[in-house]
């Protein structure tokens, strides 16, 4: 039983670490595609809020309306700002 519990554990720990988060900086709603090659997930973002999605092997991120994509690795935090995605330099003094 604790075994189970400790190996389920390190699995949750796992996953945010796979994640790719998208803040959204821009001054209206964003919905934001994440292409994973053989699957796409669309998430609407609210001015201020986040996303995080699951990217264990990459992924591109692109702004609904925008041809261009983003290619994220695991880990990446990027930030939405006039319509174009980013990696997030807010986040990134935060965490030096």
């Amino acid at each position: 039983m604790l075994r189970s519990l400790i190996l389920a554990a390190g699995v949750l720990a796992a996953i945010p670490a796979s994640a790719v988060t998208v803040h959204n900086r821009d001054t209206e709603t964003r919905e934001v595609t994440f292409d994973k090659g053989t699957e796409e997930t669309l998430h609407e973002i609210a001015v201020g809020a986040s996303v995080r999605e699951s990217c264990p092997t990459g992924c591109a991120v692109r702004v609904v309306g925008r041809g261009h994509d983003f290619m994220a690795e695991e880990g990446d935090v990027l930030a939405i700002a006039e319509m174009t995605i980013r990696r997030d330099p807010e986040s990134a003094s935060v965490a030096d």
